[in-house]
């Protein structure tokens, strides 16, 4: 079929469907929806979330903050290793490690 043949069987078969008043309400829906976003437009929360999280990588790495990071996995390696894994240290950093993954993971699928 072409295209020609295609609108003569659509014009030659149309139906009227009475709406009761959809289209209306539709509509009138529609005009509470919130506008989409501009492609390449960042509002302002975006904005500060950008700062900030530069702002704490970059205070993070100057105040040496990787170290501190790997010492204490270590630390907290090798004391699992020599059996004493239910001290309270231990459970603090999994119960941590554990809150800080969950949170990553799901800023992650966000928005």
């Amino acid at each position: 079929m072409n295209d020609e043949q295609i609108k003569k069987f659509f014009g030659e078969h149309k139906e009227s469907i009475e709406d009761r008043g959809f289209e209306a309400r539709l509509l009138e829906t529609v005009k509470y929806l919130p506008k989409p976003k501009r492609a390449g437009s960042f509002s302002l929360r975006d904005r500060i979330v950008a700062i900030s999280a530069m702002t704490g990588v970059l205070l993070f790495v100057l105040f040496g903050g990787a170290d501190a990071l790997v010492s204490g996995i270590f630390t907290t390696l090798s004391a699992v290793t020599i059996k004493q894994l239910f001290s309270p240290e231990i459970i603090a950093t999994a119960l941590f490690l554990f809150v800080l993954l969950f949170g990553i993971g799901r800023a992650a699928y966000s928005d």
